[in-house]
């Protein structure tokens, strides 16, 4: 059943930020980028606190920890979702795929440097690699290179995504002692108070004029694919850990090619199903060696800490 649980979970997360990604390519072409990454936080910032009261989770606490959600939150929603919004127009969507696997990679190098130094067995150095090799050839090598994509495109989102890295380990060691549901809820609110007042300073968030069915969209964005997989990662980060959260970073981009052939009739690539199996390989490469590396630890997957009553 733990089994169960945590890879459920880790689905759940990488399906919640393939459609965040989804959505904000719907919204690119109404919304500013820094509105669409502070409307998002905001939305998803009243739903996890609405649950939060909703639960009876202890809020206080978390509010007293000022300074180290407001560095999760300038990580976090700041840099890695502004990231995101600011290359749309900059990338080829398949390279922006790809590049999610920044993710898993960075938050391994990060977790094995001080002040962590938590150690690597050498097969996690092949699982990265061969994760990425599946991506390649899921989305397809020729998908790969597109003139509009530019260096600074690259350099947004390879960025936005360190920055997810970044998150994921620092949001593990930062909430100890904190309910994981309020951690969520209070970093996202301060992430949306620091993107207003950037919104309004280099954007005209007032000029904009959407569709209805554009506010359902942003909705949709808010709740589903922000406030969902926060909050679920959040819970998954007291449950396995940084390093196994990340590794939706491998999974993400396969929901993504799912999506886009069932809402946007784009076919996939001839070796998706070949690649794949290969980056699930990987994956399952990644989780066993990591066990290995911390015989000591309990299992990313297997974990004491899935008990129920921590959930939330």
């Amino acid at each position: 059943m733990r089994v169960f649980i945590n890879i459920v979970l880790l689905l759940v997360v990488s399906l919640g930020f393939a459609l965040g990604y989804f959505w904000v390519k719907l919204l690119e072409g109404v919304f500013p980028p820094l509105m669409i990454a502070a409307g998002r936080g905001t939305l998803g910032a009243a739903a996890i606190l609405l649950f939060c009261v909703a639960t009876r989770q202890p809020l206080r606490p978390v509010f007293r920890a000022l300074g180290r959600m407001a560095l999760l939150a300038l990580v976090g929603p700041v840099f890695a979702w502004s990231g995101v919004a600011l290359s749309e127009r900059r990338i080829d969507s398949d390279l922006a795929t790809l590049l999610v696997c920044i993710v898993p990679i960075s938050t391994m190098i990060v977790s094995a440097l001080p002040p962590l130094s938590r150690k690597m067995w050498w097969p996690v150095w092949i699982g990265a690699p061969v994760g990425v090799a599946g991506l390649v050839l899921a989305i397809g090598p020729a998908q790969l290179v597109d003139q509009r994509t530019t260096a600074l495109g690259v350099g947004f989102i390879a960025g936005g995504f360190f920055s997810y890295a970044l998150y994921c380990v620092l949001s593990e060691q930062f909430m100890r002692g904190l309910a994981p549901s309020a951690a969520a809820g209070v970093t996202m609110l301060y992430g949306a108070v620091m993107l207003w007042p950037l919104t309004f300073a280099f954007e005209s968030p007032l000029a904009v004029t959407p569709r209805p069915v554009d506010w359902l969209h942003m909705t949709g964005l808010g709740l589903f694919a922000s406030a969902l997989p926060v909050l679920v990662l959040f819970i998954m980060l007291k449950r396995t850990g940084a390093v196994f959260v990340s590794l939706y970073g491998y999974l993400a981009p396969i929901w993504g090619i799912l999506l886009s052939a069932a809402f946007l009739n784009k076919d996939p690539s001839r070796g998706f199903y070949l690649g794949a199996t290969i980056a699930f390989a990987g994956v399952a490469l990644l989780q066993w060696a990591q066990q290995r590396s911390r015989p000591d630890a309990p299992n990313l997957i297997v974990s004491d800490r899935a008990d129920p009553r921590h959930l939330y």
